[in-house]
C-alpha cells in the first residue's frame, strides 16, 4: 500500500514548478538578449496566420523551457547545493547537536564554519585534479562575489535559523528509534553527518507515506529556490562584468555609469533566494526527522 502511495505522488508539479519555471527564465533570457535575434526567430510563428505553425512554435519553445529547466536542476545541485553545503554543512548538523546554553554560541560556530571553508577553498594551498578539489575551488570562485552579502548576514541575521537545534524531546527519540531499528548500525548514528539521515529518509517516507505530501512540498519548493539561486548568481556574473566595462567607460568619458547599484542588488537578491532555499532544506529534514522520532513513541505507547 505504501509504495503505491509513494508511486502516485504529482510529480507533475515538480515539473511545473521546478523545472519549467527556472527552464522559462533562461529560454526567455536567451531569446530576448541582444546579442541572439531572439525575436526574429519567434516573428514567423507569431505572425504567422497558421495556428499550426503557431502550436509548433508554442511546443518548441515548451520543450526548450522544460529541458533547459533539467539542466539548471543539474547544475544547481551539483555547484549551488554543494555551495550551500560545503560552506555551512548540512541542516542535520546543527539540528541534532546539544544546545549551547548561549544563542550566540550557536551562530558563532555557524560563521566559523563558513570562515574556515571559505578560505580553505578559495585559497587552497594546492589544487589537485585527482582528487577532484579543483571543482570545489572553482564553485568557491563562482560565488565569489556573494562575499559581502554573506558577511553582511553575519552580523544583520547570524545564521539563526540554519543553526537552531531541534528540542531536546526530538533528539533523543531519534537517536533510540535509530538503534532500536538498526542495532547493527549503532556506531553509523553521527549527528554530524548525512550518511544515516538517507536511511532515515528512505525508511520514513516508505513506511509513513502521510508524511510524503508535505515533504515533497519541500522539495519542490527548495528545488525552485536552488535553481533560481543558482540563475541569479550566474546573472551576477553577466552583471560584473558589464560593471567592469562601465568603470572603464567611466574613467575615459567621465560620465557616471549606473551598473553598481544594479550589481548590489542582484547580489543582494542572490543571497536571499540561496537563504530561502536552505530554509525550506532545513524544513525538510526537520519534517523527517520529527515524524521517525514520533513514530518511535507511537510504537511505545501501542506495546
Amino acid at each position: 500500500m505504501s509504495k503505491d502511495r509513494i508511486e502516485n505522488l504529482p510529480f507533475t508539479t515538480y515539473d511545473l514548478v521546478g523545472y519549467l519555471t527556472p527552464g522559462s527564465l533562461v529560454v526567455l533570457g536567451i531569446f530576448w538578449h541582444p546579442w541572439v535575434p531572439g525575436q526574429q526567430l519567434l516573428a514567423p510563428f507569431i505572425s504567422n496566420g497558421s495556428i499550426l505553425i503557431q502550436i509548433i512554435g508554442f511546443f518548441s519553445v515548451f520543450v526548450a523551457a522544460y529541458v533547459a529547466g533539467h539542466l539548471v536542476s543539474y547544475l544547481s545541485s551539483e555547484i549551488s547545493e554543494k555551495f550551500i553545503v560545503r560552506t555551512m554543512g548540512y541542516p542535520i548538523r546543527f539540528m541534532l547537536r546539544q544546545r549551547h546554553k548561549n544563542v550566540i554560541e550557536d551562530k558563532r560556530e555557524c560563521w566559523q564554519q563558513i570562515k574556515k571553508t571559505s578560505a580553505k577553498n578559495l585559497f587552497p594551498k594546492n589544487i589537485s585534479f585527482r582528487y577532484g578539489n579543483w571543482f570545489t575551488h572553482l564553485i568557491f570562485l563562482f560565488h565569489v562575489f556573494l562575499s559581502p552579502a554573506i558577511v553582511a548576514s553575519k552580523f544583520l541575521l547570524g545564521f539563526g535559523f540554519y543553526t537552531e537545534p531541534l528540542a531536546k524531546g526530538i533528539v533523543t527519540q531519534c537517536e533510540r528509534r535509530f538503534k532500536a531499528n538498526w542495532p547493527h548500525l549503532k556506531k553509523s548514528y553521527d549527528p554530524s553527518s548525512e550518511e544515516w539521515f538517507h536511511l532515515v529518509e528512505h525508511y520514513t517516507i516508505n513506511q509513513y507515506p502521510e508524511v510524503a505530501p508535505k515533504a515533497y512540498n519541500y522539495v519542490v519548493l527548495y528545488g525552485l529556490l536552488r535553481s533560481l539561486f543558482f540563475l541569479a548568481t550566474l546573472f551576477t556574473w553577466f552583471v560584473a562584468i558589464q560593471c567592469f566595462v562601465d568603470v572603464g567607460l567611466t574613467t575615459l568619458t567621465g560620465k557616471f555609469q549606473g551598473t553598481l547599484p544594479l550589481l548590489s542588488a542582484v547580489v543582494l537578491i542572490s543571497w536571499i533566494l540561496g537563504m530561502a532555499y536552505c530554509k525550506f532544506y532545513r524544513r525538510y529534514s526537520r519534517e523527517i526527522i520529527s515524524r521517525f522520532a514520533a513514530t518511535y513513541c507511537d510504537q511505545k505507547n501501542n506495546t
